[in-house]
């Protein structure tokens, strides 16, 4: 599968103990592709960083956190250096089903997991 805007190898997990195979949810990343077009009418130029996408079983935040959204590959966390460009990509996001999100300074976290409650958000420190 291609998208316009991004490499699956993008997505890939960081642990460096994995084979990096990447099990991001194609759809997931298909609507991203979709938010980061919409996101373009909004601020021009804009980029949608992939900071962490994909997380295997033995990465240091999955064991952390088993349940996490990111080993379930449907969840990822984008760069969002200015307030512009927060507003940008949540609105977008939330164009295209989006309704999770984790804010950081810098980033966002957005994931499109089922089994966890719907229309969150909350605030978080790596």
């Amino acid at each position: 599968m291609t998208w316009r805007f991004f490499e699956l190898s993008e997505f890939d997990c960081e642990c460096g103990k994995c084979a990096r195979s990447n099990a991001m949810r194609h759809d997931v990343i298909s609507r991203l592709d979709d938010a980061r077009a919409d996101a373009t009418r909004i601020v021009p130029g804009i980029r949608f960083k992939i900071l962490s996408g994909y997380r295997c079983p033995l990465h240091r935040l999955t064991v952390k956190n088993p349940t996490s959204s990111h080993a379930a590959g449907l969840a990822m966390n984008i760069a969002a250096p200015n307030s512009a460009w927060y507003f940008a990509i949540v609105k977008s996001l939330m164009g295209r089903g989006f309704h999770r999100f984790g804010f950081n300074n810098g980033s966002i976290h957005v994931d499109a997991d089922p089994n966890k409650p719907p229309r969150v958000a909350w605030t978080y420190y790596d």
